[in-house]
């Protein structure tokens, strides 16, 4: 579909803009020369990393993020403009901006506390510890990856559940008629 290849390439252009920004910050903060200065010394090198790397986070939740129903809009209509497309998902972004930080949490659920926990205690144990906590955090890295692949698979998963949710395509919880039956059926069993 020729809409689908638009809307790529402007993702495409969009994310290119960001690593240029990121990059020619770096160049105007003089930040790579701070990293070059003493390669036995990383922490400069994060002194300079880290400013690109926010900057081009920064710029893909401001200017990416908003627009990640565009496919599934122009999936849903197939005469819709790709310009209204992108329209219609930043409207949807940002009128449930908090719920779908909420879903996504909570399809993190159990495995985003565990990846978190795991790279937290893999970033504390230190470099010149003891062959058994250096056995620890290797494994931790090994959680940590597993963790970190199965929480991205659920996110990537209710992105689209959470949009069909919104349009009305899918109803994920049941009428409030239905509950009150289940409700008086549970009283029911209770007594």
């Amino acid at each position: 579909d020729k809409r689908v290849f638009i809307s790529a390439v402007i993702f495409t252009v969009l994310l290119l803009i960001a690593a240029f920004a990121a990059t020619f910050t770096g160049f105007g903060l003089n930040l790579f020369s701070l990293s070059a200065v003493d390669p036995s010394q990383p922490q400069k090198a994060v002194t300079a990393v880290l400013p690109m790397f926010l900057i081009y986070i920064a710029f893909i939740i401001v200017f990416l993020l908003p627009f990640i129903f565009v496919f599934f809009f122009l999936y849903v209509d197939p005469n819709l403009k790709v310009m209204k497309a992108f329209a219609l998902s930043a409207k949807l972004f940002y009128k449930n901006i908090f719920r779908l930080i909420g879903f996504v949490f909570a399809a993190g659920n159990y495995w985003l506390l565990a990846y978190a926990v795991s790279t937290f205690i893999t970033i504390v144990i230190p470099s010149d510890a003891n062959t058994a906590l250096l056995s620890i955090s290797s494994l931790l890295s090994i959680v940590g990856v597993i963790t970190q692949y199965i929480t991205m698979v659920r996110i990537y998963m209710s992105v689209p559940l959470f949009f069909f949710e919104r349009i009305g395509a899918i109803q994920m919880t049941k009428p409030e008629e239905e509950k009150l039956d289940l409700l008086e059926e549970m009283a029911d069993d209770l007594k």
